[in-house]
């Protein structure tokens, strides 16, 4: 390939699509019966530019002079066919130039579904039909992957289901059906379906990556590490071979199960090898969905977190190096202007800060950054919220982008999120969530503003380099100092966030409404069950035992795979305690609320502890007894209580001290009546509401953007 080819190709892949396409239209030659790369960058390019209808024609040009990257062209059609008002004569031109080719069931389905005009669609769907002569399954299938991309995800399976019936299923749609299980959490089918693929062909890729995340999903981590490498024997793909080896369990069916994981992974760190010959980060994601593998590292209990992702990121980075040195080159301002020049950035005067994350709807990650977003000084701050592709675009999603200046959605390629984001010319990039989605980590080591900083978003660091400072509330002065942190860390006056709350809210409701029985003593522990650390069964035994009215509240997953593996230990590890649990399903924000004034206490876990749910509900519920840890993850709960100045806080200092605190309070009923008021008293001024964490914010992040 010429230095000019090459470089429109490198144009695509960082989001300089004008760029690529005026490369390839002046370096663009006859096509021979071989597609290259580089062919591929003028209908791509074309359509990310927004010239729909001259990227269908160049993509219609390739389809017909050779077969290969055919996929990539189809998906390119789609995606401008979705854009464009076409006419059937346009249709008809198209279908009739490429006559020397058929378009498979699966081809015909991915363009159809990206008609906006039903009579269109129609319209293309018949045309296909008498063209190529579909059998009924085929048809059945392109109208199953339609309602699929519509998200009537009944109606899809009712039209797979109804071939299933007669026998004609065919294998793209055991696919989908095998797709639409997964993503609804429907997993022990999901894997089925997956099985019987895999039963006719032995390599297919896809039904083994569908079994491995179902696998994943399950928590069966091991049999999902297998279910991948027999993808990477197939593929030799990056993204396979990290799930193969990093792969951690959701809910521990044991302690040992946790240590044998734990073991795996950091031996797998310490061997793992970047020489063998590799597709490739980007071509890898085609082949299998990468898995979130540091994410439950933290719920370990006393583990060296710091050295665990320092090494993981070292290794992604060294992975994903092409990408992120490509976009480093063309997006970065350290890359750009050096790193000691002064850069004028804002000729208002104002700091722009962006804050960047995949979970801004109803999520936690929400609740941690609502009231920083929203009370941060618009005359000293410009503030842009940056969403990553995929966000749920829910009611408090919609609500919270009135808080911001600007409002940025990201584009699902690489290349061009960056581009996006080099373009806004931040002072700052907040970045709130990272480790908590598969490979999120890559996009802040491209370095898109002078500074990058993180916070509570997750309660540790992130062992990333390229972050320059974690924001920590100076009330974990106690809690790990900086050598437990790959950033700097900055001590931030006041509360660990700004938060409100509004007492009128509240809506008393009876045990009846929540299906509680009237007579127990209702103990809430009301977090995600990977928070409950096998460790804490042995708690909730002894405190089950000291009386058979306790009644203990758990949070169930949406998983009920999940739930049953986590009863499962339980019934193990804590019978009695598993004759006094019960489960209450995900609800409504008022209704936590209501349910959380029912109860009697909550327990904070151990290792892991509360962190939004108990500044949720500490205005409303009862009190929580808490281990006072040293890590910030382990501390919010105490370090709490200890800022609000609650007198005789029920903080234990060790277990017997926890299980004594906890029957303390269960036998004196006035005790814990004044405890709870006077946390529900002292908590405003101080957990909420209090301003001195926006101030000493604003003063932080003003000052560093002057040092720019």
């Amino acid at each position: 390939m010429q230095e000019e080819e090459k470089r429109a190709c490198l144009f695509c892949r960082v989001g300089e699509y004008r760029k690529a396409a005026l490369l390839a239209l002046c370096h663009r030659k006859a096509i021979g019966r071989q597609t290259r790369e580089f062919d591929l960058v003028l209908p791509t390019a074309l359509g990310k530019s927004g010239h729909y209808r001259a990227s269908i024609l160049s993509a219609l040009k390739l389809l017909h002079s050779s077969g290969s990257f055919r996929g990539d062209l189809i998906v390119v059609i789609s995606n401008s066919v979705k854009s464009l008002s076409l006419k059937s004569s346009d249709i008809v031109s198209a279908l009739d130039y490429i006559d020397n080719i058929r378009l498979t069931p699966t081809e015909a389905a991915v363009i159809a579904s990206e008609f906006e005009d039903e009579a269109m669609q129609s319209f293309f769907l018949d045309e296909v039909k008498n063209r190529y002569g579909y059998a009924e399954e085929e048809l059945s299938f392109i109208s199953a992957y339609i309602s699929f991309r519509k998200d009537d995800l009944p109606a899809a399976m009712r039209l797979i289901q109804a071939d299933q019936a007669t026998g004609r299923c065919s294998s793209a749609s055991t696919k989908l059906a095998a797709r639409i299980l997964l993503n609804t959490g429907y997993l022990y089918p999901a894997r089925r379906y997956a099985c019987h693929l895999l039963k006719s062909d032995r390599k297919d890729v896809e039904a083994l990556d569908i079994l491995g995340q179902a696998l994943n999903a399950e928590a069966n981590w091991k049999a999902a590490r297998k279910a991948y490498s027999l993808i990477h024997e197939i593929t030799s793909d990056e993204v396979s071979k990290l799930n193969m080896l990093f792969t951690m369990p959701q809910v521990a069916s044991s302690a040992n199960e946790l240590s044998d994981s734990l073991e795996s992974f950091t031996a797998n760190l310490n061997t793992y090898s970047t020489e063998t010959k590799s597709v490739g980060l980007i071509a890898s994601l085609a082949y299998s969905t990468p898995i979130c593998h540091t994410f439950y590292l933290a719920y370990q209990g006393s583990i060296d977190l710091r050295w665990l992702l320092e090494t993981y990121y070292r290794l992604i980075r060294s992975v994903a190096h092409q990408v992120i040195q490509e976009n480093y080159s063309f997006h970065s301002p350290k890359n750009k202007f050096g790193s000691s020049t002064p850069i004028l950035r804002n000729a208002s005067g104002r700091t722009r800060i962006g804050f960047t994350s995949r979970n801004f709807f109803q999520h936690s990650n929400l609740q941690a950054h609502t009231g920083l977003i929203q009370k941060l000084s618009r005359n000293l701050f410009e503030v842009v919220l940056i969403h990553r592709h995929g966000v749920k675009k829910d009611m408090a999603h919609l609500e919270f982008n009135e808080y911001a200046d600007r409002v940025i959605y990201l584009a699902s390629d690489f290349g061009s999120a960056c581009k996006q984001i080099a373009d806004l010319d931040l002072d700052i990039n907040y970045i709130t969530d990272i480790g908590m989605n598969p490979l999120d980590g890559i996009l802040p080591m491209v370095r898109l503003a002078p500074y990058q900083v993180t916070g509570w978003g997750l309660p540790h660091t992130t062992g990333l380099s390229e972050i320059d400072y974690y924001l920590r509330s100076s009330i974990f002065h106690d809690c790990e100092g900086q050598n437990g942190y790959t950033e700097t860390l900055a001590s931030i006056d006041g509360y660990l966030g700004y938060f409100d709350v509004d007492r009128s809210s509240l809506i008393e409701k009876s045990t009846d409404y929540f299906l509680l029985p009237p007579d127990r003593f209702l103990v809430g522990c009301l977090q995600t069950l990977h928070k409950i650390h096998p460790d804490f069964d042995s708690y909730l035994e002894e405190i089950a035992r000291i009386d058979e009215s306790i009644l203990i509240i758990i949070a169930a997953s949406e998983s009920d795979t999940l739930n049953q593996r986590f009863v499962q230990r339980i019934k193990r590890s804590a019978p009695t305690a598993h004759k006094q649990i019960c489960f209450v399903q995900r609800m409504a924000m008022s209704d936590y609320h209501s349910l959380n004034h029912l109860l009697d206490l909550n327990l904070d876990p151990i290792h892991y502890g509360a962190g939004i749910t108990f500044i949720e509900t500490a205005w409303c519920g009862p009190p929580c007894i808490t281990l006072r840890g040293n890590t910030l993850r382990s501390a919010v709960v105490s370090r709490s209580y200890e800022y609000a100045k609650i007198n005789d806080a029920p903080i234990a200092n060790s277990k017997s001290e926890y299980i004594s605190l906890f029957e303390r309070l269960m036998k004196d009923g006035q005790y814990r009546l004044r405890l709870r008021e006077e946390i529900q008293s002292k908590s405003m001024g101080t957990i909420y509401n209090d301003y001195s964490h926006i101030k000493s914010c604003e003063e932080f992040l003003h000052q560093l953007a002057k040092a720019t």
